[in-house]
């Protein structure tokens, strides 16, 4: 009962704190907004008022939507602080969306809760999946057990700084594809370690295969991080619950072999696993290109950004990558030959991902840490979950503490720095010329932005707190 009241309390406070994350910024923010929020206005097709003629333009594949915020240099104002803005607003203006074969099951299933006033729209589906991500995260919670529940916890914790809890409250189908990356191969571990057949394990299951469904709705490249997620998984369940044969080993090979011969016959499976450069582009300087800088792009998961002057990262990433490293080196302390072997093929598997992504946008250096940063959280999950250490991070109180103050310092930043871009249109930022927020504030509302900082600010401890202390640490319980 006890441990149940804080499942709930840490789910509950993690809504808050996505909520605030929602409220945080105006509808505009974010990677391809415009393409997304007329995708999800559009996604049952052509409606009066919402989506009209749909069809190819001058500047390509757009739809009439209501009026959402006006656009400079083909991206909406908020990113151009220098662009003038217009006061008179039109009823409805063109933006980019995607053609009918491209609208996903997220855009089809969002559009249900759209109407003519968009922030109010907008406002609706940020909170309906910071929703979604805290009911799984308290699934998670309540389901998994022992090493497992351990493995979420820390993986969670460390992956949601500053990408996650963005992501998680945004209208990017990316929040689906991130949510199942994280959640479906614990669900899945957590059935497959049940003994027993019993309607907690089919209802297991069924988690497993509703959170990776998530990733099914949205984004091909977070399906195939879910599918080799959970063949992982899978294949360590094989691994220490069954010997395996001579025979097995045979087969097992021969079905690989077939499975990759049939994905070469299929031109769009075959081109997404394809290495192929462009002809300009030499493979050995790729390559290399990748091997020196594809690190420090990855770290982007965590918020560790290097500039192009030399100037190095900030805070944010210095404590997120630190967090990062040191939890998974607890881990890996009395490493057994699962887990290292485990950890080195998720590895390798996020480099490739990542290549792969820069191949995919024609650049020589590598795709953002955006891309991989839910393979990192697996990565870490998966240590935590094959480790044979008794030691934790946060098999301690002294680490509980210590993560708790700094990810709360690091997460305050990060929401700050957000606010921050678009409360003062790219003017002065992060200089402190000013800490309040009040400035220009984008939603028409009695509500302070300062307000809504502070909140999700402080509530990030709280959570923090009752998120951990569902784990069950022999060595807290002794001091």
């Amino acid at each position: 009962m006890r441990n149940i009241r804080r499942q709930i309390l840490a789910s509950a406070l993690f809504f808050i704190v996505l909520s605030c994350w929602a409220f945080a910024a105006p509808i505009g923010a974010g990677g391809d907004s415009d393409y997304h929020i007329s995708s999800i206005w559009c996604g049952q097709g052509e409606r009066q008022g919402l989506c009209e003629d749909r069809g190819y333009y001058e500047i390509g594949y757009q739809a009439r939507v209501p009026f959402m915020f006006q656009m400079c240099n083909g991206r909406p104002i908020e990113f151009f602080p220098d662009c003038p803005e217009i006061d008179a607003q039109p009823a409805m203006q063109f933006l980019r969306t995607a053609t009918p074969d491209k609208v996903n099951a997220y855009y089809k299933t969002m559009s249900y809760v759209v109407s003519e006033n968009t922030h109010q729209s907008i406002l609706k589906i940020r909170l309906l999946n910071a929703l979604i991500s805290s009911l799984v995260l308290f699934g998670l919670l309540t389901i998994c057990k022992g090493k497992i529940r351990t493995a979420v916890v820390a993986s969670w914790t460390v992956g949601l700084i500053p990408l996650g809890v963005q992501i998680f409250s945004n209208v990017n189908p990316r929040s689906w594809s991130y949510l199942a990356v994280f959640s479906s191969w614990a669900f899945l571990a957590a059935g497959l370690e049940m003994e027993k057949p019993s309607r907690q394990k089919i209802a297991t299951f069924l988690l497993s295969a509703f959170t990776a469904l998530l990733a099914f709705a949205t984004r091909i490249d977070g399906s195939i991080f879910v599918v080799f997620g959970c063949a992982i998984v899978l294949a360590v369940h094989i691994l220490k619950s069954y010997s395996i044969s001579k025979k097995t080993i045979l087969i097992s090979s021969i079905s690989i072999l077939i499975g990759a011969f049939l994905l070469r016959t299929f031109s769009q499976l075959s081109s997404i696993f394809s290495f192929k450069l462009e002809e300009t582009i030499s493979s050995s300087r790729f390559f290399l290109i990748q091997l020196v800088h594809g690190p420090e792009f990855i770290a982007q998961a965590w918020g560790y950004n290097v500039g192009q002057q030399g100037n190095g990262p900030g805070l944010i990433g210095i404590i997120g990558l630190s967090m990062f490293a040191v939890t998974l080196a607890f881990s890996l302390i009395r490493g057994n030959t699962v887990q290292i072997l485990g950890v080195l093929i998720i590895a390798v598997f996020i480099i490739s991902s990542q290549m792969r992504g820069s191949i995919a946008i024609g650049e020589l250096i590598p795709a953002s840490g955006d891309y991989v940063a839910a393979l990192t959280v697996f990565l870490l999950g998966f240590s935590v979950w094959t480790s044979t250490s008794p030691l934790e991070l946060y098999a301690s109180r002294g680490g509980r503490i210590a993560t708790i103050f700094l990810l709360t310092f690091s997460h305050a930043i990060a929401l700050y720095s957000y606010m921050e871009f678009y409360v003062k249109r790219g003017f002065e930022i992060g200089t402190f010329k000013t800490i309040s927020l009040e400035q220009q504030w984008w939603w028409n509302s009695n509500v302070s932005p300062n307000l809504v900082f502070w909140f999700g600010s402080v509530a990030l401890a709280p959570f923090l707190y009752f998120m951990l202390s569902t784990v069950n640490q022999p060595m807290l319980d002794e001091q």
